[in-house]
C-alpha cells in the first residue's frame, strides 16, 4: 500500500468517524427535542383537562341551580293551584 492509499484510507476513516460523531449528536439532539416536547405536549394537555373539569363543574353547579329555582318555582304552582282550588271549593261551599 502506498502512502497516498493509506493516508486515503486514513482520511476516509476519520471522515467516517467524524460523520457518525456528527450523526450520534444529531440524534442525541433530536431525542432530547422530542422530550422536551413531549413535556410541553403533556402540560398542556394537562392544563385543557384541568380547564375543561372547572368548566364542567361549573356547569354542572349552573344546571343545578336551575333545576332547583324549576322546582321551587314547580312547587309555588302546585301550591297556589292548591290554594285556588280550596278557595273555589269554598266560594261553592258558601253557595
Amino acid at each position: 500500500m502506498t502512502d497516498y492509499e493509506h493516508n486515503n484510507d486514513e482520511t476516509l476513516d476519520e471522515e467516517q468517524e467524524s460523520d457518525e460523531e456528527a450523526l450520534a449528536k444529531k440524534q442525541e439532539r433530536d431525542a432530547e427535542a422530542l422530550a422536551k416536547k413531549q413535556e410541553r405536549d403533556n402540560e398542556a394537555l394537562t392544563k385543557k383537562q384541568e380547564r375543561d373539569n372547572e368548566a364542567l363543574a361549573k356547569k354542572q353547579e349552573r344546571d343545578e341551580k336551575a333545576l332547583a329555582k324549576k322546582q321551587e318555582h314547580d312547587n309555588e304552582a302546585v301550591t297556589e293551584k292548591e290554594h285556588s282550588d280550596d278557595t273555589d271549593d269554598d266560594a261553592d261551599n258558601d253557595k
